[in-house]
């Protein structure tokens, strides 16, 4: 599969709160996740000092990009339906794990284009999901 490294930046300023438990929130959410098939994809993580790091699967686009790339108004109820239905389909998925995602926007919804349609995955987390 693509792949994508995400880093971060180890905060290490005295005057900078440190950002270890987002990151840890973070990776244990996505380990947790892992199989989900309306989750994002880790495969690996770690820290080297100066970054923490993350490798996953790479989602081509998002949500955002997405919809603004079919908003010509020529694109079927029903296909745009689909697109929405699958944003719910992932956003309850995390509720029903007793997840809370705090910034659930467009920009966090990674997904895989399927020629017109797609299929998605809420990120900070993604969505890549079932068949749309």
């Amino acid at each position: 599969p693509p792949l994508a490294a995400k880093l971060i930046e180890v905060r290490t300023s005295r005057f900078r709160r440190s950002n270890l438990a987002d990151v840890f929130a973070e990776i244990s959410t996505l380990v947790a996740l892992r199989g989900e098939p309306l989750a994002a994809q880790l495969y690996d993580y770690g820290n080297d000092g100066s970054s923490y790091w993350m490798v996953m699967h790479r989602y081509p686009t998002t949500l955002k990009l997405w919809a603004e790339d079919h908003a010509d108004g020529r694109r079927p109820l029903s296909e745009l339906l689909a697109a929405y239905a699958l944003v719910i389909e992932g956003v309850s998925m995390l509720h029903r794990r007793h997840i809370s995602h705090f910034d659930l926007k467009a920009d966090n919804f990674l997904c895989i284009p399927h020629g017109s349609s797609m299929s998605s995955r809420p990120n900070g987390l993604a969505l890549e999901g079932s068949d749309a």
